[in-house]
């Protein structure tokens, strides 16, 4: 049972935010609350999913699926079924990007029927994530729609929202549907700086600069 307040644990939460943005504080934060003394489970898995975002987003795939296999762990042992099922949503990224395509969707599927809300919402995200480097590009954009029907539906979450957003513009470029994928990076840029993550437009840019090397607009790829 989950039944821990406290700093630790909201520091290992605000480092789950961070990889992307801010990795090195990320990573400092979930280390300082995973090593705290009389950590509890639920903060320790907590941070092990932190540290296992950080490497993901620093490219460290077989560490990163250390972290993530150690919040899964330490979580189902300490019956936490939805933080065990957190941390399978962002391993079957990391086991996509390592090539295990399979294993990554069947990681996502056994936590599908755990969560609800944003939690529900972030992994049809992760799961369209999953279907756009298998190259599945129709369902990739069926399950970000998905992802932000649940999101509206539970209240909304500028970070996620703009997260989905910026990853779908991906696969709207790939169907080359322009408009909607300039319309989602706009938003994703918007609502990153409303949420306070700056450093996350970066990815925007990256996104913004790769659509306009596909339309053969190579100024405009540069500029971004």
């Amino acid at each position: 049972m989950e039944q821990v307040n406290g700093q630790a644990l909201r520091d290992a939460l605000r480092a789950v935010d961070l990889p992307f943005t801010e990795p090195a504080r990320a990573r400092r934060q979930a280390e300082a609350a995973r090593d705290s003394a009389g950590a509890p489970d639920v903060v320790v898995s907590v941070a092990e999913h932190a540290l296992g975002l950080v490497c993901t987003a620093k490219g460290k795939l077989p560490e990163a699926d250390q972290h993530l296999r150690r919040a899964v762990s330490v979580a189902e042992r300490a019956d936490l079924a939805r933080r065990a099922a957190q941390a399978r949503g962002s391993r079957g990224y990391v086991l996509t990007l390592s090539g295990r395509t399979a294993e990554g969707l069947a990681e996502i599927d056994r936590a599908v029927v755990v969560l609800d809300g944003v939690d529900a919402a972030r992994l049809r995200m992760q799961r369209a994530l999953v279907l756009a480097e298998a190259g599945r590009f129709d369902e990739a954009a069926t399950g970000y729609r998905q992802a932000l029907d649940t999101l509206r539906r539970c209240g909304g979450d500028q970070l996620l929202e703009a997260s989905i957003r910026n990853n779908r513009s991906t696969v709207r470029v790939r169907l080359r549907d322009w408009r909607g994928a300039q319309d989602d990076l706009e938003r994703a840029e918007e609502l990153y700086e409303l949420a306070g993550h700056h450093g996350r437009t970066a990815m925007v840019y990256q996104n913004r600069g790769e659509a306009a090397v596909v339309r053969g607009d190579f100024p405009a790829a540069l500029a971004a």
